[in-house]
């Protein structure tokens, strides 16, 4: 059976147990990302709640999966560390072209960049790279940490060559994962401007957004986000943080649409329907229908079903067996449809069928000024469960979920009156 594309496999569940078990006392956005990382697809990623669910026995499925011993947790560590600092000389964000455009000299100058202060560089006159700086880079669009440079007069003083040769990336790593819980990419250049070393550190924006703070530090809070804005480090703004929620909202969308629409093409797109669990509409080319209200509490699929043609529309009615949590059902939900065959839509193209001229007004004026929609000579309601039904037989209030249906007579009536 094809996996799910979020769903978490045995051996990644094996894994998270055995870390949240360790004394290291990682945190769940610290696990999650390191899952994330592992599978290296953004589509798959998971998100912090999910190792909180594993954490306190909410996932059933889950409850059987023994923890990994820990050889196959160090093994699955050592992987993860390898790749998440990557130093590379030819990556595009850090080529001799890109440093070139990025970092030109002033004119007749050999000791000054010309450069301005931008959401993008952010220069130091020693070899420093502060969390809050690579944070903030990595919830914006990402940047550059500039070191050798002095800020605000970008005079070049270069950075000593055996300081460049003994940085540890491991410990830059541990630092971001201690303090963000999640793995930052990183890569490295170092340029030489008239013997003066500079080096030139590209954070890339994060995986997933927003970046958040897991402990204080001296310049910063537990729960926190930080943003890159022009010249300075700090707390991001209600519209910027909103427009990381909308893109990663959007981003998640697109993935689980293409997912569909890649489904539709393998199937066809007259065999697919889309299905509406809140109502029971199931609505596709050939025509729509409803599934009973009393089966959606405990519908999980369909084992089979078709559409019966009956004089060029459908006839609405679906037979098969649904898979409920107690035992087979069968249902057939056709009555109103039969009685009722035209939707609001429906009944004005057939009336426009008749009389091209007529004006949307003009039908909506009828169907108001004559009640059409109240009277049950024309008209029913579909609702969306029973208890709806129930209150408007009993206060005459319908609620906004309810479909209009509407019969031969009405459409005649509707002629009438024109």
């Amino acid at each position: 059976m094809k996996q799910k594309r979020n769903s978490l496999t045995e051996y990644e569940v094996s894994i998270i147990k055995n870390l949240l078990e360790r004394p290291e006392k990682y945190q769940n956005q610290e696990i999650s990302g390191m899952i994330n990382r592992y599978r290296g697809d953004a589509s798959k990623d998971i998100n912090a709640g999910r190792i909180s669910n594993i954490k306190n026995g909410q996932i059933k499925k889950y409850l059987g999966i023994g923890s990994a011993d820990n050889a196959a947790t160090d093994a699955f560590l050592s992987t993860y560390n390898s790749h998440k600092i990557i130093i590379t000389d030819d990556a595009a964000h850090i080529s001799e072209t890109t440093l070139a455009k990025l970092l030109p000299l002033a004119k007749d100058s050999t000791t000054h960049l010309d450069i301005i202060e931008t959401d993008q560089i952010e220069c130091k006159k020693g070899f420093s790279l502060p969390i809050k700086t690579i944070a903030a880079f990595a919830n914006n669009k990402g940047g550059y940490l500039v070191l050798g440079v002095v800020d605000k007069t970008w005079e070049i003083v270069g950075i000593k060559e055996a300081k460049i040769k003994s940085f540890d990336f491991n410990q830059l790593n541990q630092t971001i994962r201690s303090n963000l819980g999640i793995e930052i990419e990183v890569k490295r250049k170092v340029l030489d401007f008239v013997g003066k070393k500079v080096a030139v550190f590209h954070v890339a924006p994060a995986h997933t957004k927003p970046v958040i703070f897991a402990k204080d530090g001296d310049d910063t809070a537990e729960g926190k986000i930080y943003y890159r804005y022009i010249g300075e480090d700090r707390l991001i703004t209600a519209s910027d943080l909103s427009k990381i929620i909308e893109d990663r909202v959007r981003n998640l969308s697109e993935t689980v649409l293409n997912k569909h629409l890649s489904r539709i093409l393998q199937i066809g797109i007259e065999n697919a329907a889309i299905m509406d669990i809140s109502t029971g509409e199931v609505e596709g080319k050939a025509g729509s229908f409803y599934v009973d209200e009393k089966l959606l509490p405990d519908l999980k699929f369909i084992k089979e079903g078709e559409f019966v043609e009956k004089a060029g529309k459908p006839a609405l009615r679906l037979v098969g067996e649904v898979q409920s949590n107690t035992a087979p059902l069968q249902f057939i939900k056709e009555e109103v449809f039969k009685i009722y065959p035209y939707s609001y839509k429906e009944l004005e193209t057939e009336v426009k069928k008749n009389k091209p001229l007529i004006k949307q007004y003009e039908f909506n004026r009828i169907i108001k000024e004559e009640a059409v929609k109240l009277n049950k000579e024309y008209s029913d309601f579909l609702f969306t469960n029973k208890l709806h039904a129930e209150n408007y037989a009993n206060s005459g209030k319908l609620p906004s979920s309810a479909i209009s249906r509407y019969n031969e007579k009405a459409l005649k009536f509707i002629l009438s009156k024109l």
